[in-house]
C-alpha cells in the first residue's frame, strides 16, 4: 500500500502535492485573513471611482465689461491661441458680464500635466495683450471628486459678522483634519477696507482718482532689496511698506498743497468693513422657517478615506459643541456624501453575507454540510485577500469596486462549487480524501483555468473604453480581475486541500440524502430520454436550433420596435433632491428673495423634508455640483438653490425620484420665475438628457430658432423643464465717449472707465493679509453721489489740469438690449436648449423630435445638432460593444488553446448570443430599459456561460478519449455529469443576487439580467451545446 502511494505521489505534480500540506494552507488562509480584515479598515473610501477628467479651465475677471466687450477682448484671444496646444479636442468658452471662462477639452488619455502647463503657456503669452483693467487669468483642471465631501451650516441669534467669526474658527479646526484639502465658508462676511472718495472734496484740492489709486498702490508693498553681510552671516534685506493697520490707510499722505498735506481721509471716508452681500444663505429644519445660515463644504484630497474624514468632522464638531460654541448656535450637517459610500459597504456586507447563508443551504440540501461549509469558508476568503490585493495597487473602495465584488459573487460560487462537487464524485466513487482532492485539481485545473481567463477576457477589455466612462468603470475589471484570479487559487490549493481533512467517506446519511438522490436520478433519467430523442431526430435538432435564434432576433428588435428602451444609468432613490431658481435676469438679490420664500414654504409643508439650505445669489448646490460644468464670472443675484436633506428612506412615504417629479408639476405653475427639480441618476455626471445645440454667429437668428426649438420639445410629450442657456437681462447703459472732446480734455477712455466703475462698483488697487483674512483695498464714491443715472451722467471726471466736467460733457448715453453671456462652442457662438424627461426616454424623444424638425424654420447660417445624454449614451455603448468585439476574440484564442480546435470554441460562442433571450424578455417583463448594469449582467452572464460550457465539453472530451464512450454516450453522460453542479451554479446565483433587487434601483437592472438571463442560459448550456457539439464536436473515434 506505501508502495502504491508512492507511485502514485510520483505521478503528482507540485500542486496537487501540496494536498498534504494542510498545515501550510491554514497558516496561509489566516495570514491572509488578517491582511484582509486590516485592509477593509484601511482602504480609501470614496462615493465613486477618482477620474481624471481631461479638461482644463481659465477664468479671466473682467470687472464691468460687457458680454460683447469680453468675448472681443478676451474670449476670442484666448480660443485663438488654446486652437494651437497640442491634444486639444474642443473648446467651449462663456463671455459673461464682468469676464469669461474657457473651458477646454483635451483627447482622452492625454498627459494632462503636460497639457496644463501648455494650457498655462499659453494663457500667459495672452495675457500680455489683454485690457490694462482685466484681473489675472485664473487657471485649473476639473477633478470628478472636486465636489464637498461633507457640508456643515450652523445658524443662530447672531449678527452675520459674529456667525461669520464662528464659520472662520470651525474652519480652522477642519482644516487641521488628515485628507481635508480645503473648507470654504459659504454665505459668509467677506472683509475689506474701502475707500470712499469725496468728489467735492477732491475737486476742491484738484486731486484725481487715478493720482489716489496710484499712491496706494505703491504705498503697500514689500520689495526684496537683496543681502547684507553682517558678522560672518549673509542676511536677507526686505523694504516693508505694507499697511498694518486701517490708521495707517486713513492716515495716507496724498499730496502737499500750500505747505498742507493732504492726507487720504481729508477726501474719502476710510474704513475696515464688509463687501457688500452678494450671496444670502439660510437654513431650516423640521418645518421651521428658514434662518439666517454659514455653511462650510470640506473637500478631500485626492485618494482621502470619505469616512474617516467626515467622521474626524463629526466627532470634532461634538468637541467644539462641548467646548468652544454657544449653546443657542445651531450647528448641523447639511451635506454628507459618505452617506452613499456607508449605504454600499451595508450592501456588500448584508448582501455578501445573505448570499453566504443561500449559498450554504443550497450547497448543504444537495450535496453535504461540510461541502457547503468549505464554499462558505472559502468566499469570505476571496473578498478579504481580493481587497488585500487592491490596497496594494492603490484602487480605493467606491461604487464601482463594491458593485464588482458583488457582481463576482455568482462568478466565483461556480468555480467553488465545480471543485466540491469534483471532489464529492471522486470520494463517492471510492478514492480516498487525499486522492479525491488531488484528482479534482487534476480533472479541473485546465478547464478551470481556461474558464477564469475567458470570464477576465470578458472584462478586461473595458479597459480600452476612453473619455469619463471609461475611468469610471475602471475598477470594474480591475476588481473582477483580482477577484476570480485569487478565487481560481483558492479552489486549487486550501478548498480540495481541507476538503480533504474534512470529509473521509462519500456516504450521506438520513432520509433526506435519500430524497435528494432518488430526485437526482429521476432528473438525469429524464434529461437521458429527452436528449437522446432530441440528438436522433434532425427534425427536433433543427426546431430547437432555428427556434433559439428566430427567437433571438424577435428580441433583439425590442429596442428598434420601442419595446426595449435605452438608458446609461437609472434614476436613484437619494436622501437630497436639489431645487434651482431663475427670476429674470436684472433682479436684485432683495427681489430674487422675495420669490425664494414661496418656495420654501412649499417646502416646510413637506414632512419628508428634514431640513434644507437655501443658497440666494448662486447657482451652486451644497449637495452636488456638476464638476463639468465652471461657474460664470457674471452677476447671480437673480438666481438662486435650495439643497433639501429628506428623512431616512425608511421613514419616507415616496422615493426621492417620486417627490421630485410630484414637485415639478407644482412648480410648473409658478409664473413669476422657473423654477427646476433636476433628476439624479447613478453613474458619473453627464449632460443633460435631452440638449439641442444651435450654432451660428447671427446673434438674433441664434435666439429665434432657439425659442423656435423650445416650443418644439415643449409639444413633445414626455419633456419637461424645457429652458434654453439665452439670459436675457434688463439691458444695459451704454456710455460712448466722444473722442475729440477726451482729447481736447486730455482724458483717456481707460481714465473715464475706471471713474465709471469706481462709481458704481468700486476698484480693487491692493491687497493685504491680516489675521488670517486676505483684504482687499477697494477705491469707490461715497453711495449718494451715485444713486441714479442722472446722477451717473453728473458724475465728474477730473481732468490732468485739474478741472471737474461731467461726463456727460464727454459721452452719450443710451439704454441698449443686451444679454447675460454669450457663449462659443469652437470659437462658434452656440445656444443651448436643454429638457429633462418624464415617463418616456431621451431616444424616444429625439425620434419624435427628428421627425417633426421640418416644423423648425432655420435660417441661412444656423445650424441644429441633437445631443446630452443621447449623445454620450450612444458613444457610451459604441465603446462597449467594441469591448465585446476584443473580448470575444481573447475568448475565442483562449478557448483555441484549451481545446486545440476551431470547432469547439466556436460551439460555446454560437449558444452564448442566445442567453441574450431571457435577459431582453427579462427586462421587458419588467419594463426595465437596457442599461449599464444591465450591460455588465450580460458580461457576467457570458462568464458563467463560457465556464459551464468549457467545463461540459472538457467532460465530453475526456469521456470519448479516456474512457472511449461513444460520441452520442459520452454527450449525454456528461450532460448527466453536469446537471446538478449546473443547477447548483444557477439556483445559488440566482438566490444570491436576488437579495439585491431590494437594495436601490441600479442594482435591479444587474439583478433582473443576470436572473432572467440565468434561466434561460442554463438550459441552453445542457441543451444547445449537446446537440452542436452533435453536430460539429469532436469525431468519434473508431474501435479497433
Amino acid at each position: 500500500m506505501a508502495q502504491s502511494l508512492i507511485q502514485i505521489n510520483e505521478k503528482l505534480t507540485v500542486l496537487e502535492r501540496m494536498v498534504l500540506r494542510w498545515r501550510l494552507y491554514l497558516m496561509i488562509a489566516i495570514v491572509v485573513a488578517i491582511l484582509g480584515l486590516f485592509a477593509t479598515f484601511t482602504i480609501p473610501r470614496e462615493a465613486d471611482p477618482e477620474v481624471i477628467i481631461p479638461i482644463g479651465y481659465a477664468v479671466v475677471p473682467f470687472p464691468g465689461a460687457s458680454p460683447e466687450d469680453v468675448e472681443e477682448l478676451i474670449t476670442d484671444r484666448f480660443e485663438q491661441e488654446f486652437q494651437n496646444i497640442e491634444n486639444v479636442d474642443t473648446i467651449t468658452s462663456s463671455s459673461a458680464l464682468g469676464g469669461a471662462s474657457i473651458v477646454v477639452e483635451f483627447v482622452a488619455g492625454t498627459d494632462m500635466d503636460r497639457s496644463m502647463d501648455d494650457l498655462q503657456e499659453a494663457v500667459d503669452r495672452v495675457k500680455t495683450q489683454l485690457p490694462e483693467d482685466a484681473n489675472d487669468p485664473i487657471v485649473g483642471k476639473i477633478r470628478i471628486n472636486d465636489i464637498p465631501v461633507v457640508t456643515f451650516s450652523l445658524s443662530g441669534p447672531y449678527s452675520d459678522a459674529q456667525l461669520t467669526q464662528y464659520a472662520k474658527m470651525i474652519q480652522r479646526d477642519f482644516e487641521g483634519i488628515a485628507g481635508v484639502s480645503r473648507v470654504d465658508i459659504i454665505g459668509g462676511l467677506i472683509r475689506e477696507w474701502r475707500v470712499r472718495l469725496d468728489a467735492d472734496a477732491m475737486q476742491a484740492r484738484g486731486i484725481g482718482m487715478s493720482e489716489i489709486m496710484a499712491i496706494i498702490q505703491v504705498n503697500n508693498t514689500d520689495i526684496p532689496s537683496g543681502s547684507i553681510e553682517f558678522s560672518g552671516k549673509s542676511f536677507s534685506v526686505k523694504t516693508s511698506g505694507r499697511f498694518q493697520t486701517i490708521e495707517e490707510l486713513q492716515q495716507l499722505p496724498i499730496r502737499s498743497i500750500s505747505g498742507k498735506v493732504i492726507f487720504l481721509n481729508d477726501i474719502a471716508d476710510v474704513a475696515d468693513n464688509f463687501q457688500e452681500r452678494s450671496t444670502l444663505s439660510r437654513l431650516s429644519e423640521g418645518g421651521k422657517d428658514p434662518q439666517p445660515a454659514i455653511s462650510l463644504s470640506i473637500r478631500k484630497q485626492a485618494g482621502g478615506n470619505i469616512l474617516r474624514i467626515v467622521h474626524a468632522t463629526e466627532k470634532r464638531v461634538v468637541e467644539l459643541k462641548k467646548s468652544s460654541l454657544p449653546d443657542n448656535l445651531t450647528l448641523i450637517k447639511t451635506n454628507d456624501n459618505a452617506q452613499f459610500i456607508r449605504e454600499d459597504l451595508s450592501t456588500l456586507g448584508i448582501n455578501g453575507l445573505q448570499s453566504i447563508i443561500i449559498i450554504v443551504i443550497v450547497l448543504f440540501l444537495v450535496l453535504s454540510w461540510k461541502e457547503a461549509m468549505l464554499s462558505a469558508f472559502a468566499i469570505p476568503l476571496t473578498y478579504l485577500a481580493s481587497i488585500a490585493v487592491l490596497k496594494e495597487i492603490g484602487m480605493t473602495l467606491n461604487s464601482l469596486s463594491l458593485f464588482a465584488l458583488v457582481l463576482a459573487l455568482g462568478l466565483l460560487v461556480d468555480v467553488f462549487i465545480v471543485v466540491a462537487e469534483g471532489f464529492h464524485d471522486f470520494i463517492k466513487a471510492g478514492c480516498s480524501s487525499v486522492e479525491s482532492a488531488q484528482r479534482a485539481i487534476q480533472t479541473y485545473k485546465t478547464p478551470l483555468l481556461a474558464a477564469t481567463l475567458t470570464t477576465i477576457g470578458a472584462f478586461l477589455p473595458m479597459l480600452l473604453v476612453g473619455d469619463i466612462i471609461g475611468q469610471y468603470m475602471r475598477p470594474l475589471p480591475i476588481t473582477i480581475t483580482v477577484v476570480l484570479s485569487i478565487s481560481f487559487i483558492i479552489s486549487m490549493t486550501l478548498l480540495p486541500t481541507f476538503a480533504s481533512r474534512l470529509i473521509k467517506h462519500g456516504r450521506r446519511r438520513g432520509s433526506l440524502a435519500g430524497l435528494r438522490n432518488q430526485l437526482i436520478e429521476r432528473i438525469k433519467i429524464s434529461y437521458d430520454r429527452r436528449m437522446r430523442s432530441i440528438i436522433s431526430s434532425p427534425r427536433k435538432r433543427r426546431t430547437i436550433i432555428g427556434g433559439a435564434w428566430v427567437l433571438l432576433f424577435i428580441t433583439l428588435s425590442f429596442p428598434t420596435l420601442g419595446i426595449l428602451s435605452s438608458e446609461l444609468f437609472p434614476a436613484i432613490d437619494y436622501n437630497f433632491m436639489i431645487v434651482n431658481i431663475e427670476t429674470p435676469a436684472g433682479n436684485t438679490l432683495e427681489t430674487t428673495e422675495k420669490f425664494v420664500r414661496q418656495v420654501e414654504k412649499r417646502l416646510q409643508e413637506i414632512p419628508d423634508i428634514e431640513n434644507f439650505v437655501t443658497s440666494i445669489g448662486t447657482s451652486e448646490s451644497l449637495a452636488q455640483i456638476n464638476p463639468l460644468q465652471i461657474g460664470g464670472v457674471g452677476s447671480s443675484e437673480h438666481l438662486a438653490s435650495i439643497t433639501v436633506n429628506l428623512v431616512p428612506k425608511e421613514d419616507r412615504e415616496q422615493k426621492s425620484f417620486e417627490l421630485m417629479d410630484g414637485l415639478r408639476e407644482e412648480f410648473r405653475t409658478f409664473k413669476q420665475a422657473k423654477v427646476t427639480v433636476p433628476p439624479f441618476n447613478a453613474g458619473p455626471p453627464v449632460g443633460a438628457p435631452i440638449e439641442v445645440r444651435i450654432t451660428g454667429e447671427n446673434r438674433d437668428a441664434l435666439n429665434a430658432t432657439a425659442k423656435n426649438v423650445e416650443t418644439l420639445l415643449n409639444d413633445i410629450p414626455g419633456t419637461i423643464d424645457v429652458d434654453d442657456d439665452i439670459q436675457e437681462t434688463a439691458g444695459e447703459f451704454v456710455f460712448r465717449t466722444q473722442k475729440e472732446r477726451l482729447a481736447a480734455f486730455g482724458l483717456s477712455e481707460l481714465q473715464v472707465a475706471l471713474t465709471v466703475r469706481a462709481a458704481l462698483t468700486g476698484i480693487k488697487v491692493s491687497s493685504l493679509s491680516q489675521g488670517g483674512d486676505d483684504i482687499d483695498i477697494i477705491v469707490s464714491f461715497q453711495d449718494q453721489d451715485v444713486a441714479d443715472v442722472t446722477q451717473l451722467k453728473n458724475l465728474l471726471i477730473t481732468t490732468p489740469s485739474g478741472y471737474a466736467i461731467p461726463l456727460s460733457m464727454i459721452a452719450d448715453i443710451s439704454l441698449e438690449p443686451s444679454v447675460a453671456s454669450i457663449n462659443h462652442d469652437d470659437r462658434k457662438r452656440i445656444v443651448r436648449v436643454l429638457a429633462n424627461t418624464q415617463d418616456r426616454l431621451p431616444a424616444e424623444i429625439f425620434r419624435e423630435f427628428d421627425q417633426r424638425r421640418g416644423e423648425l424654420e432655420i435660417p441661412e447660417g444656423i445650424a441644429i445638432r441633437a445631443g446630452g445624454e443621447l449623445e454620450e449614451l450612444t458613444q457610451s455603448f459604441t465603446d462597449l460593444f467594441k469591448t465585446m468585439i476584443v473580448s470575444v476574440l481573447i475568448i475565442l484564442t483562449i478557448l483555441v488553446i484549451q481545446f486545440n480546435s476551431f470547432s469547439q470554441p466556436l460551439i460555446i460562442l454560437f449558444s452564448l448570443p442566445l442567453a441574450f433571450i431571457g435577459v431582453i424578455i427579462g427586462l421587458t417583463i419588467f419594463q426595465l430599459p437596457f442599461s449599464f448594469p444591465a450591460f455588465l449582467g450580460i458580461i457576467g452572464l457570458a462568464g458563467i456561460g463560457v465556464n459551464d460550457g468549457i467545463i461540459l465539453i472538457d467532460r465530453i472530451n475526456t469521456l470519448i478519449n479516456k474512457q472511449h464512450m461513444l460520441k452520442l454516450d459520452a454527450i449525454i453522460q456528461a450532460g448527466k455529469d453536469r446537471l446538478q453542479p449546473t443547477f447548483l451554479t444557477t439556483s445559488t446565483t440566482i438566490l444570491g443576487v436576488s437579495t439585491l433587487l431590494f437594495v436601490n434601483e441600479m442594482w435591479f437592472g444587474l439583478g433582473i439580467a443576470l436572473i432572467s438571463g440565468l434561466i434561460f442560459a442554463s438550459s441552453l448550456t445542457l441543451v444547445m451545446i449537446p446537440i452542436l457539439y452533435n453536430a460539429f464536436g469532436q469525431k468519434e473515434k473508431h474501435r479497433s
